[in-house]
């Protein structure tokens, strides 16, 4: 028995043990050649189930089926060696419990050459992995390995780029546990960590003592204020904070009912950076922002006001707009507070909406009011009075009146005879006239259109067969593609030939300010 016992303990001398990339790189081969599980765990002196094991973490078999798969993929180690550990590895005589005094002391040095020209912080930090590294590598047996140490680095971190803090609820949703769990799991192994013999933070205790005897600190107060400012300046974690500055504590045996009060200050004042440093950025990205929106918006207003009608000079005398009252009432009572006239400015569509926020934004408008002019012009033989939309002066004085019309009534025939009433009547006053859509896309744009051959051919048939186009001919006619661009090719056509085009809106019932376009188009 004692034989078989000694032969058990040969056969699987291995088992237990932490795999290299080199044992990895040998099992991939020998997986490679086809070798049977049983084959392979004599080979390596593990457990079948070990190697089977190992081969799903080097993604050689299906995680859910566990068959191989075909053909393996390239090999990628799951063994994350690390080539300081190579330096200070020791003999078991020389490193007894793992880790003796010397290994520590090696681990430090190590630290200090890396991250020489690192902050304190990111120093402490990579102190603090050490210690997690030893804690888990004494467990190396432990069932849930991985996910504890994860927790721990993603609870006890500065909260840096490589390494974000997370918490209880981000980790209990990634392992599929309850945060109550999570919370047990990190408070378990921070008792360790605070164990008075302080086994598992002896790298932290070491490399803390190296820093403050180079900075030469007289007194505890001192050293406590030093910590605290580098702390506050990089804005670390709470459990960080507490880690960091309970091995100060410990250094000069001090009572943690006091740790606990510069623990709360700490975190006061901490917050309160963090709350002055985003009340700092929000007003900077503000001003930018608004920066770019006045830009945006001059550019905006510039691009329609080239495109302006006028039948003589402009205008020389300065015209108060302030003054002057709206001459009639929106449809739907519509508002919007502009801040460059301090009060609610009334409109009836989202273009002329988006035309009063770019005047409010942009610099190059002095003053401007809504539905302040009244036009006089005549259809079919009877006078009516036209009310534009909005009229502008400019920092130069210039004065424009803007009408905002949909994309697809910018050709209609009653629009066309505003505007050119509008032009004539405003040109004696020298006063431009803008008619646009709500990109900013003129009658004289639409008439620049390319038009499609087969969509003239199609409107002379319509119009020879039945002496008139709809709205919903134009929609069969496109059997379900862009009618944006099919309408701007027939306005064009109509402004180009004086076609009799005439839009209709009708209000969608149970829809507040919606319609639906129709339209008939004659010779």
């Amino acid at each position: 028995m004692a034989t078989m016992t000694k032969n058990s303990k040969d056969l699987l001398g291995s088992s237990g043990s932490l795999w290299t990339q080199k044992e990895e790189k040998l099992l991939y081969e020998r997986t490679a050649q086809g070798l049977s599980l049983k084959e392979i765990a004599q080979y390596h002196k593990r457990t079948v189930g070990g190697i089977r094991a190992r081969q799903k973490r080097l993604g050689l078999r299906d995680e859910e089926t566990g068959q191989l798969l075909d053909p393996l993929q390239e090999f990628q180690p799951f063994s994350k060696e690390d080539i300081k550990l190579k330096l200070i590895k020791k003999t078991s005589n020389e490193i007894k419990n793992n880790y003796s005094e010397y290994c520590i002391s090696e681990i430090s040095k190590l630290i200090f050459k890396k991250y020489s020209t690192e902050s304190t912080v990111d120093l402490i930090w990579e102190a603090i992995r050490w210690d997690i590294f030893i804690y888990f590598d004494s467990k190396k047996l432990e069932i849930f390995l991985e996910r504890n140490k994860e927790i721990i680095i993603s609870r006890l971190t500065p909260d840096n780029d490589e390494f974000p803090y997370k918490t209880l609820q981000q980790l209990g949703e990634k392992f599929s546990i309850k945060r109550e769990r999570v919370r047990q799991i990190q408070n378990k192994i921070f008792r360790r960590f605070r164990h008075p013999k302080r086994k598992f933070c002896q790298t932290l205790d070491y490399v803390l003592n190296q820093l403050l005897s180079d900075n030469s600190y007289d007194t505890f107060e001192a050293e406590c204020a030093w910590l605290s400012q580098e702390l506050l300046h990089s804005e670390s974690a709470k459990h960080f904070n507490s880690h960091v500055l309970r091995a100060l504590y410990h250094r000069h045996e001090k009572s943690s009912l006091s740790l606990e009060n510069l623990l709360n200050i700490l975190s006061q004042n901490i917050t309160a950076q963090q709350q002055k440093r985003h009340l700092e950025n929000r007003r900077l990205f503000v001003k930018e922002a608004s920066i770019q929106f006045s830009n945006k918006a001059d550019n905006f207003v510039k691009n329609v006001l080239s495109k302006a009608q006028f039948s003589c000079t402009f205008a020389a005398d300065i015209i108060e707009l302030s003054s002057l009252p709206p001459l009639r009432t929106c449809k739907g009572n519509r508002q919007i507070f502009v801040k460059t006239l301090k009060r609610m400015v009334a409109y009836e569509s989202s273009g002329e909406k988006k035309f009063i926020k770019a005047f409010d934004r942009c610099q190059i408008i002095d003053q401007f009011a809504e539905q302040a002019i009244r036009v006089p012009y005549s259809e079919d033989g009877r006078a009516h009075d036209y009310i534009p939309d909005l009229i502008i002066r400019t920092i130069e004085g210039l004065v424009f009146v803007i009408e905002v019309k949909s994309r697809l009534r910018l050709a209609d025939r009653a629009v066309q005879l505003k505007a050119k009433a509008a032009v004539e009547y405003l040109g004696t006053k020298g006063i431009g006239y803008c008619l646009v859509d709500v990109e900013g896309f003129s009658a004289n744009d639409l008439q620049q259109v390319e038009v499609d051959e087969e969509l003239k051919i199609f409107l002379r048939r319509c119009l020879r067969e039945k002496g008139i186009i709809r709205y919903r001919d134009i929609k069969n006619y496109i059997n379900g593609g862009p009618v944006r661009d099919i309408m701007d090719q027939v306005q064009s056509l109509v402004l180009r030939y004086n076609l009799n085009y005439q839009t209709s809106l009708f209000p969608l019932p149970g829809k507040e300010n919606k319609y639906r376009f129709d339209f008939k188009l004659k010779i």
